[in-house]
């Protein structure tokens, strides 16, 4: 479901290097039946709370999303969670690991 992932690192001369992390998301929920409508949510998350999420609806089949995080400074990891459902209520949740530059 994520066909492009990317983890960036903060602007230069920040002074910390996961000051302001970049992920690039292109996740194509899609129906069987063409034009259905699709809901989405994508979550960005720690291990103790949540960072980020944007939520929409789609009927091209793909979402295309940039976050901006701040992740505290002993975070390594954070998790990609997308949960897409169609007009009939199935839900499909897809979760993905992304480790931060150290």
């Amino acid at each position: 479901m994520f066909t492009t992932v990317g983890v960036g690192e903060g602007p230069k001369g920040s002074g910390a290097k996961k000051a302001l992390t970049g992920f690039e998301s292109s996740s194509p929920p899609r129906d069987a039946t063409e034009g259905n409508a699709v809901t989405y949510r994508i979550n960005v998350r720690s291990v103790s709370s949540e960072l980020a999420y944007r939520s929409g609806e789609t009927t091209s089949g793909t979402v295309s999303t940039t976050f901006r995080v701040r992740p505290k400074k002993n975070t390594r990891s954070v998790r990609l969670v997308t949960v897409a459902s169609d007009p009939l209520g199935n839900e499909r949740t897809i979760t993905r690991r992304l480790n931060l530059p150290s």
